[in-house]
């Protein structure tokens, strides 16, 4: 595990001096595959703390899409007998509560632990994979309002052949008293770098100083898909596919919070 977007990108860095027959990480072609990132480009953005600007943007653009009154912190009221000023339409229905008053500040209930596969389908677009990451960053908001605190993990998980052997490399992307940003969000779910080239990275010295698990994983095509029902996080998202609910992201945020409201709930 990797407490930082920061320390797994140092962990990469090591890559090119080391002897390993796994080398996608590192490759100079195919950029579009990449992102159009180069190894040094990805870890650059990874030790700045994952900041890629133009994704930040698009996040940011795709929040605003959503209701953001929703998600913005702004005072809660309610009725009650004494209070800061009156409520004019319970007045003239004659209602008890006349007031309006602040409503208590929400208390801390408990820490919700989030993975979210980084992996994606070839067919998924960045417009997709940017809806999806802007989704939950605003349902972490959704949360955290209530009271809750929640720690984000940007997690690669894949299997070899067989599906004997499993990867589980997680990255943990916001710490439960840490704000959620843009930032924190864009490049680990946005661009297929961060698990390309930084993911990848780290994987393959795994397997160059004999973690037979990972070169298992290595060595089925980077990693089969995994269909997992049951894992260690409260809430889990698989690896991205295509669905209509990531087309839009008042659909994928529509997704996202009823997978979340299932999974608390079990």
């Amino acid at each position: 595990m990797y407490n930082s977007i920061r320390e797994l990108a140092a962990e990469a860095f090591k890559r090119p001096s080391i002897d390993c027959h796994f080398d996608a990480s590192i490759e100079t072609g195919r950029g579009d595959f990449y992102g159009d990132l180069t190894f040094d480009e990805a870890v650059e953005i990874g030790l700045n703390g994952g900041h890629w600007e133009s994704g930040c943007e698009l996040v940011n653009m795709a929040v605003k899409s959503i209701d953001n009154d929703r998600h913005q912190n702004k005072p809660r009221y309610k009725a009650a007998y004494a209070g800061a000023r009156p409520s004019v339409p319970r007045y003239l229905a004659g209602a008890a509560r006349t007031m309006i008053t602040r409503a208590s500040a929400p208390t801390i209930n408990r820490v919700i632990t989030i993975g979210i596969n980084v992996s994606r389908s070839w067919q998924i677009d960045q417009e997709e994979a940017i809806n999806r990451g802007a989704a939950i960053l605003s349902a972490v908001h959704s949360l955290e309002q209530t009271g809750d605190r929640v720690e984000v993990y940007a997690v690669w998980r894949a299997a070899s052949e067989d599906h004997k052997k499993r990867s589980d490399v997680r990255v943990l992307i916001k710490p439960a008293d840490a704000f959620f940003s843009a930032s924190d969000i864009a490049f680990p779910l946005g661009h297929v770098a961060f698990q390309r080239r930084l993911i990848w990275a780290v994987a393959e010295q795994q397997a160059a100083a004999g973690d037979t698990t990972i070169e298992a994983v290595l060595d089925s095509s980077y990693g089969q898909n995994i269909a997992e029902t049951d894992t260690d996080f409260d809430i889990y998202f698989e690896r991205q596919i295509p669905a209509t609910h990531w087309e839009s992201p008042v659909a994928a945020l529509e997704y996202v919070e009823k997978k979340i409201g299932e999974e608390l709930c079990k």
